[in-house]
């Protein structure tokens, strides 16, 4: 059964949907009907995860062996995951609960650490700032370096982005945001995602893309 479906489209969805057409060389119905196709697959229950090999998760290898082939399909199989889902930000509050034992917020960080299924994303300025906190927290168990593991991503390069970051800083020069907020808030706008993992209650406040709210994946009371 066919099913018409009219909807009002703003400025920059239009323009979207028109750089589409020309690009693709498709209507704008199949345009449309490829996005609800691709939303549909990316909504999709993820698949049971399966331990294969060392440490290795979801590589689709039929073999508890890791050979190099091993390790290439589970980096492929993982780029195609960070391709077709929005990474979620991750603030310096976030790791500080999570690698401090003794933090008031660490089980219910380290719960969410654990079952999130969306790349980990962050920039220099946070791994910093948790570094010098978590130096003089009691019961923190950081590696300095755990986050070149994979366990983040540091796509962020600040001498691309530090006009932005300076008018960010101007902006909410009356909260005011720090130099890590500031950068989190151009990366959202960079990578089109304002999921972000945090504690600090400024991000309700702050808005990337001018007018977008963050999504603050761990509610805050």
């Amino acid at each position: 059964m066919k099913t018409s479906v009219q909807a009002r489209l703003d400025e920059e969805t239009q323009a979207a949907l028109d750089r589409l057409v020309r690009r693709q060389s498709l209507t704008p119905s199949e345009v449309v009907r490829e996005g609800i196709r691709l939303m549909d697959k990316q909504c999709a229950a993820p698949p049971r995860r399966k331990l294969i090999g060392i440490g290795m998760f979801d590589s689709g290898i039929p073999t508890s062996q890791p050979t190099r082939n091993t390790w290439r399909a589970s980096a492929q199989a993982a780029q195609r995951r960070r391709c077709a889902v929005k990474p979620a930000l991750v603030d310096a509050s976030f790791l500080v609960a999570v690698y401090n034992r003794s933090d008031f917020h660490h089980s219910r960080c380290a719960r969410v650490h654990e079952v999130l299924d969306q790349p980990l994303v962050t920039c220099e300025p946070v791994i910093a700032e948790s570094i010098h906190l978590l130096r003089y927290a009691q019961g923190g168990g950081c590696d300095p370096h755990r986050h070149r593991t994979g366990v983040l991503e540091i796509p962020f390069k600040l001498n691309e982005s530090a006009g932005r970051v300076q008018s960010i800083l101007k902006k909410y020069g009356d909260t005011p945001a720090d130099f890590a907020d500031a950068c989190l808030i151009v990366m959202a706008d960079e990578l089109d995602t304002g999921d972000i993992l945090t504690l600090d209650r400024d991000f309700a406040h702050y808005r990337w893309r001018r007018t977008r709210a963050f999504h603050l994946l761990i509610p805050l009371d």
